[in-house]
């Protein structure tokens, strides 16, 4: 993502502190502060710190992709990992992959920071990036002479060729070269494990960042790696994650630029003061207050908006929406759960079919035995606005097994109408099977859940009363 540093020279804690502006000086105090009022407040009550976290994941997952042209919405990215719901509007495989994945790999980090005795390892960050980047793929690239070109992304490994960005300047800017990568990567493990744990945890996490941004050792995913690095040092030190936010990309750059350009204290100050805002929140957390932000309601609001059934708009029970439904999910569901059950048939001497309405008027004309027919007439009669529920009852007669009138088994499916919602119910039962608004159709999943329902209880009855005899 960044651009490599001609002054690339490391950092112990004396230097770093004695080339610290006020500034960093005076953010670091502040972050000390506040951890000391978090710490105070520990320990956090679990539900509290679940949705502490829950918000730090979406924020990092979401920004971190974002900031890298992953084109899926906040609201989308929170369908994908909490939902496992894939975005309506249209998105490259790739970019949902790697949000699935990204989600991973924050899982992993944290897990890592758990352990103390775990050093971080250059395997640990070849395989971030195998994750991260999920197979190999084609990307477009520059040639050493800047020349546009495309190039097959291996995953998992250094870089086999140079790698470099355009300056708005127009200028070509080149990483480190390959050759070198093994041995910087080898120095920056080093000065981890050793120099950078004598330095603030902000400190560090954000050299750490830094170093390796400036090596770019891999042909993609270096920004979110090391985005990962770092949140992976402070969750280390009790420390929150840090999120850098897509509106704030040019501020992140802008201090990324003053690092490569000898001042890289400027580029601490922008991580403490993003650290300051995850404390922030974790103080709030743990007091048991919201952790929501301005804004976040705009969020919620585009959520629900995406989010099925509202994505598709609102109806009200009506004689066409009603006929609709029943025409393209209520009968398809009856036709596919006859012809999928008709496997139990031949257990049995016989099986009954029968469909049943209620309307909310005191009478209505007797329906015809076909349902296609008995739905239409209903639909002429414009009637289909009072239908209160349809029952689909199935009775199988006579295990063949043993014939006795006692072994018979029977199941109903209730389809129930409201004002905005219909809801099928099975055996009676107070929690529906599934609940949708009329704007939508039942789908070939939800179709066969359903069915599967019904096979498995009538399955477990067969088997019971074989069991008996």
């Amino acid at each position: 993502m960044r651009r490599k540093s001609r002054n690339f020279g490391g950092l112990n804690k004396q230097t770093a502190m004695s080339a610290s502006s006020k500034n960093l000086q005076r953010v670091l105090q502040q972050v000390d502060a506040r951890a000391a009022e978090l710490a105070a407040l520990q320990p956090m009550k679990s539900e509290h710190k679940t949705r502490l976290w829950e918000k730090y994941r979406l924020e990092w997952n979401y920004s971190s992709n974002h900031l890298e042209g992953n084109t899926l919405t906040y609201q989308e990215t929170e369908l994908l990992l909490k939902f496992d719901q894939l975005p309506t509007e249209p998105h490259t495989l790739r970019e949902v992959e790697e949000m699935k994945a990204h989600d991973v790999v924050v899982a992993l980090v944290r897990q890592w920071a758990t352990d103390p005795a775990r050093e971080l390892s250059e395997a640990d960050v070849r395989a971030l990036n195998e994750t991260i980047l999920v197979r190999p793929f084609w990307k477009d690239a520059l040639t050493p002479d800047g020349q546009p070109t495309r190039r097959l992304i291996s995953i998992g490994m250094y870089k086999e060729h140079p790698n470099s960005v355009r300056l708005p300047n127009g200028e070509v800017f080149h990483y480190t070269a390959p050759g070198d990568v093994p041995r910087e990567m080898g120095e920056l493990i080093d000065w981890y494990r050793t120099e950078g744990r004598r330095l603030h945890p902000a400190v560090a996490a954000a050299l750490l960042h830094y170093r390796f941004v400036c090596i770019h050792p891999f042909d993609d995913g270096n920004g979110r790696i090391s985005r990962l690095l770092l949140n992976y040092h402070l969750l280390r030190n009790d420390l929150p994650p840090v999120v850098i936010k897509t509106e704030d990309k040019r501020n992140y750059l802008f201090a990324l630029q003053k690092a490569d350009a000898g001042d890289r204290e400027a580029f601490c100050v922008y991580v403490a003061e993003q650290l300051l805002w995850s404390l922030e929140l974790a103080v709030k957390a743990a007091k048991g207050e919201s952790v929501e932000e301005m804004g976040d309601w705009e969020k919620k609001i585009q959520l629900l908006e995406k989010s099925s059934p509202l994505n598709k708009g609102v109806a009200e029970i009506s004689n066409d929406i009603v006929y609709q439904r029943l025409s393209d999910s209520v009968l398809p569901l009856i036709i596919y759960g006859s012809d999928k059950l008709s496997l139990i048939n031949r257990l049995f001497a016989r099986v009954e079919r029968r469909l049943t309405y209620h309307f909310s008027v005191q009478s209505y004309p007797t329906p015809p035995v076909d349902p296609h027919e008995a739905i239409k007439m209903f639909y002429e009669e414009k009637m289909l606005h009072a239908v209160q529920d349809i029952h689909w009852n199935i009775s199988w007669r006579g295990l063949l097994s043993n014939p006795d009138q006692k072994n018979n088994i029977g199941t109903s499916l209730t389809f129930r109408f409201e004002q905005f919602l219909y809801k099928i119910e099975f055996l009676g039962s107070n929690k529906p099977l599934l609940s949708k608004n009329y704007s939508s159709a039942i789908t070939a999943h939800e179709q066969d859940m359903i069915v599967d329902q019904i096979g498995k209880y009538v399955a477990d009855r067969v088997t019971a009363n074989l069991a008996q005899q």
